[in-house]
């Protein structure tokens, strides 16, 4: 097993989160799995609005939350690969997982959120953003989780703090 690395920014506003979207979003290439892990309300839809707007050059972009429909499909711009954002919260069985078909998604990059749904079966080099509240709600943290194969692209990664 690949030994896992961890970047933690704590007490990151909205701004912030969308911010380390915009920031992530031309790190990512092909094939690229990225799980969004928090409770309802932590911001995964945010990130993945964000992410998705600037992958795709269109900050005006609508970008829904797949909640009912489960997966959004945002087709690949100006060599942008297409971009898959699926939401398993509303998953209750792993057939309905299997006919997703997200094990075809390998020209893509994959936005999941609630990827607890997928048990063990996350790809390996999976780039796990988890994100959570501290402070009773009033803060919230991101922990990016991810292998050697992120851990280059993330290596000059920054978060530019907007607050004093």
């Amino acid at each position: 097993m690949e030994q896992m690395h961890s970047r933690i920014f704590e007490n990151v506003t909205r701004e912030e989160l969308e911010r380390l979207a915009h920031l992530l979003a031309p790190l990512s290439t092909r094939g690229d799995f990225i799980a969004l892990k928090g409770e309802l309300g932590s911001g995964k839809t945010t990130f993945a609005r964000a992410y998705i707007r600037t992958a795709l050059g269109e900050a005006n972009l609508d970008v829904p939350s797949p909640t009912y429909t489960l997966i959004q499909n945002y087709p690949g711009k100006g060599g942008y690969p297409e971009i898959l954002h699926v939401d398993l919260y509303r998953i209750e069985r792993p057939e309905e997982i299997r006919e997703l078909g997200l094990e075809d998604a390998s020209g893509s990059i994959v936005l999941l959120e609630w990827p607890e749904r997928l048990g063990k079966n996350l790809p390996e080099e999976t780039l796990l953003v988890s994100l959570d509240f501290s402070s009773g709600g009033k803060t919230r943290n991101a922990t990016l989780n991810f292998g050697p194969g992120w851990q280059r692209r993330l290596k000059n990664l920054h978060l530019i703090r907007t607050g004093g």
